[in-house]
């Protein structure tokens, strides 16, 4: 009895440790990188993941990477965060703009990005970046 008792709880324990490392079928959000390189191209992401745009900028000179359009899949959480990427230290030295988003729902469509000063509302973006987002 006391070994049908012992199987039974290993049998237990055993279920329940398969059931809380389960992530929901199999799948979990990550992380997607996507930056210069993926000008023009198509990224794929899941429902629930993060997708980090990382794109040269200076911000001290005024100008940062604004979202223009956004597909109704993404949003964006929080404000762009930046990275010098100038071992120097110099003030004003350029660096990395990142831009996080989350993947809400399927759908695809253009992220598009203009690197702009944000008060001048007419003028030409001094860059603009755009890739495809396919969320499944």
């Amino acid at each position: 009895m006391k070994k049908i008792v012992a199987l039974v709880l290993v049998a237990v324990l055993a279920l329940a440790f398969v059931g809380c490392s389960s992530s929901g079928g199999g799948t979990s959000a990550s992380t997607v990188k996507i930056t210069q390189a993926e000008q023009g191209k198509t990224v794929d992401a899941k429902v629930g993941d993060t997708l980090i745009v990382s794109l040269e900028g200076n911000p001290s000179t005024g100008y940062t990477w604004v979202a223009k359009d956004l597909p109704s899949f993404l949003t964006q959480e929080g404000e762009p965060t930046f990275t010098k990427t100038d071992s120097s230290g110099a003030v004003g030295a350029p660096g990395m703009v990142d831009i996080t988003f989350k993947a809400n729902s399927a759908g695809s469509g253009d992220l598009a990005l203009d690197y702009k000063r944000p008060w001048e509302t007419t003028a030409t973006p001094a860059k603009t970046f755009s890739a495809t987002v396919t969320v499944k």
